[in-house]
């Protein structure tokens, strides 16, 4: 399904042309409970833990959509395309794991990347500096500098056209989980494709 297909799903969900049934609403919250439950997975091994108030690794990010990409289509699509015949939430689903697939690829790369050439850890002197430089402990020295190192080390992965793809594979997997959304919660509102 592209985003046209979905933005007419959503169109008679607005008009109330769909109304989901109970089951629909079951398949959805699913989905959305699986969504929580991988954003709130610890990042990679080896990745530092970052404050709740910074966005996650990009790492972090693309392999959690790549294990819901995978556990959706093998777990819960299987069941459900049986249950809900030509069901518009199974198209969505369907639509929101096209628009994420694209970015399996570069998660594959990202995280195997961190499994065999993780960067250098900061050395001592450096985190000391660092830490007489900003006047804080040498273990906060320390952790702003692992945050770096790891920032820098995935700002080395992708080319600027890959991250380029993948934010628009996000605004597509963002809009048409915004209709699934509120199909689940029963709300009229959803962002609209410009």
């Amino acid at each position: 399904m592209n985003e046209y297909g979905a933005e007419s799903i959503a169109d008679d969900l607005l008009r109330r042309v769909w109304i989901p049934c109970a089951d629909e609403v079951s398949l959805g919250r699913a989905l959305l409970h699986r969504c929580r439950r991988i954003e709130r997975e610890s990042p990679p091994s080896g990745m530092p833990d970052l404050p709740a108030d910074v966005p996650p690794w990009l790492t972090q990010v693309l392999a959690g959509q790549a294990a819901l990409t995978r556990e959706v289509q093998t777990e819960l699509l299987p069941v459900w395309r049986y249950r809900l015949p030509r069901s518009r939430m199974v198209a969505l689903i369907e639509g929101y794991l096209d628009a994420l697939r694209p970015v399996l690829r570069y998660a594959d790369r990202m995280v195997g990347g961190w499994t065999t050439r993780p960067p250098s850890r900061p050395s001592a002197a450096r985190a000391a500096r660092l830490a007489a430089q900003l006047r804080v402990t040498l273990p906060e020295a320390e952790r702003r500098l692992a945050r770096l190192t790891v920032r820098q080390w995935e700002d080395r992965q992708l080319t600027a056209a890959e991250l380029h793809s993948i934010d628009v594979c996000h605004t597509r997997a963002e809009r048409v989980g915004a209709i699934i959304s509120s199909a689940v919660h029963g709300l009229a509102d959803h962002p609209r494709s410009p």
